[in-house]
């Protein structure tokens, strides 16, 4: 992981694009995060291969473009095999299937109570109890994921 930072540096004193030079940044910062992470022998071999594959592909002076795909690439890596997240991914995953599975539901419920308005009323009850259940449900596997140090800040 060394040497992927040093040529992080490098870039980082070389380039005179303040936003590239920003995301090199931060892409420093959530490589020393990661170091801090407990990881297992088999997703630090992962990572390692992952690394080599991007320092690779920098030293090329790649585009903006594939930079930011290469970035988002590395982000799915990180979230689907090494199971590190964002903070609030949870959160954010829980709120927005709340509120389709609650208007679902109340969409249903207002169909079958059969009263004027029982539509729209379900609809708005419906959404804002799976609001309020995804985001209870969000936030404490989002906390169970800060006790088992999974959550990256840089992310």
């Amino acid at each position: 992981m060394d040497t992927i930072k040093t040529v992080l540096g490098k870039l980082i004193l070389e380039t005179e694009d303040a936003t590239r030079k920003e995301s090199y940044q931060k892409f420093l910062s959530l490589l020393s995060e990661i170091e801090t992470k407990n990881l297992s022998e088999q997703k630090k071999g992962a990572l390692h291969n992952q690394l080599e594959n991007i320092q690779i592909q920098l030293q090329r002076n790649i585009s903006k473009k594939e930079y930011a795909k290469m970035m988002e690439h590395f982000k799915h890596f990180l979230i689907h095999e090494l199971l590190l997240i964002p903070r609030g991914h949870y959160s954010a995953f829980g709120n927005g299937l709340g509120i389709a599975m609650g208007s679902g539901l109340g969409l249903t419920f207002g169909v079958l109570v059969n009263i004027p308005w029982g539509l729209v009323y379900g609809m708005l009850l419906g959404s804002i109890l799976g609001l309020l259940a995804g985001l209870f449900i969000g936030k404490a596997q989002d906390l169970k994921a800060e006790k088992e140090q999974r959550v990256l800040t840089y992310l």
